[in-house]
């Protein structure tokens, strides 16, 4: 492969986590899941919404990737405040 066949991209990656997921499915699984599948819908929603890509949501965690690292940021920024704070 000749220098001229590589083109090279710029992304940046988005990766979340729920806190403490597997001590709240002990204590409440049901309420857990519902809470994990809310936060989902909006980490999907937001990231679609600013041109991103959701790569994965396996588990307790959100892959997403864009073009621009101010996408991302941003985000991680409306995630947390439609959540109120809450830490996913």
């Amino acid at each position: 492969m000749s220098g001229s066949d590589l083109k090279q991209r710029l992304a940046a990656i988005l990766s979340a986590d729920a806190v403490g997921y597997s001590r709240l499915m002990a204590a409440d699984e049901r309420s857990t899941v519902a809470a994990l599948d809310a936060s989902r819908a909006i980490f999907r929603g937001e990231i679609e919404m600013h041109q991103g890509r959701v790569v994965d949501m396996a588990g307790d965690s959100v892959l997403g990737v864009f073009e621009t690292a101010a996408g991302a940021r941003y985000i991680t920024g409306q995630v947390l405040h439609v959540n109120g704070g809450a830490r996913m």
